[in-house]
Formats: C-alpha cells, sequence, structure tokens
C-alpha cells in the first residue's frame, strides 16, 4: 500500500509539472522584450531569414527543382511575404540553425529552418507550425507601437 501512495505522489507531482508548464507555454509562448528584439533584429540570422524567405517567393525560369521544395512551401508563401519578429534562433545539428518566428497577423508561431547551402547564401528548407495558438492579448502585444521598428521585411525583388 506505502508503494502505491508513493508511486501516485510522483506521478501528481510530475501531472502538476507538466501542466503547469504546457500552462506557461500557453499563456505567453514567447518573449516581446525590446532587449531581445533588438539582439535578434541585429544578429547574423536575420539577414540569412529575410534571403531564404526572398528565395522561395521568387520566380526561378528553368530552375530544376520540384514544385515545393518542402512540405508546405505554397501554403506558407503569403505568410512569409508579411513583416516578420524573430524570436529566437539555434543551431540545428543538420545544419543552418532553427529560427522561432512570428508573422504580422498570423497567429501562429513558426519554427524556420534555415540551411546555408554556398558561403553566405541561404535557403529555408522547413516551415513547421508550432501547436500554440498565440492568444489575444500576445496579438494586441504584436501591434504595440514600440515594437513596431523590429519588425523585419524582405528586400525588395
Amino acid at each position: 500500500m506505502e508503494i502505491v501512495k508513493a508511486l501516485f505522489s510522483v506521478w501528481l507531482v510530475t501531472f502538476g509539472f507538466l501542466v503547469s508548464l504546457c500552462a506557461a507555454n500557453i499563456e505567453k509562448p514567447i518573449s516581446l522584450r525590446i532587449e531581445s528584439l533588438i539582439r535578434w533584429k541585429n544578429s547574423s540570422e536575420a539577414p540569412a531569414i529575410q534571403q531564404g524567405l526572398s528565395a522561395i517567393l521568387k520566380t526561378r525560369h528553368n530552375y530544376p527543382r520540384i514544385t515545393e521544395s518542402f512540405k508546405g512551401e505554397k501554403e506558407y508563401a503569403s505568410v512569409f511575404r508579411k513583416p516578420f519578429l524573430l524570436l529566437d534562433a539555434e543551431p540545428n545539428d543538420f545544419g543552418g540553425f532553427f529560427a522561432l518566428v512570428v508573422f504580422k497577423s498570423y497567429p501562429k508561431l513558426l519554427r524556420l529552418w534555415i540551411y546555408e547551402i554556398d558561403k553566405k547564401i541561404f535557403e529555408l528548407r522547413e516551415a513547421v507550425p508550432l501547436q500554440v495558438t498565440l492568444n489575444k492579448q500576445i496579438m494586441k502585444e504584436l501591434e504595440d507601437k514600440r515594437i513596431a521598428p523590429y519588425w523585419m521585411t524582405l528586400p525588395p525583388p
């Protein structure tokens, strides 16, 4: 009986931790601290993302590639044209880096895999929406005028 009580206690603690972790992610999955936004806007990853997104949107004549370079490319093409905030980036074990971005007026976070295919030439290899939908509070914060200078756009074609 004591073993059952101990296991149940461990289960409750573990379950409570997971619930609080999930709740924290759902309530505020991103940080909109100005210091962080400045850092990421001035990072080396920002122009790499711009280049990778731009390459996806360009029409390439006589370019031998499949219709979509990754699953969902066409689905996200209209989203990729919107201004975006870079929120985080980290190296990918397979090369390049993962970036966490939010696009203006789009209620999902996207994890982008940006890969350097040649020196200073970047390509978008993957776009995965995170399972968290941004709540109204965060969407309202994204419209704040203090955040406006940190939105990035793609260079003109």
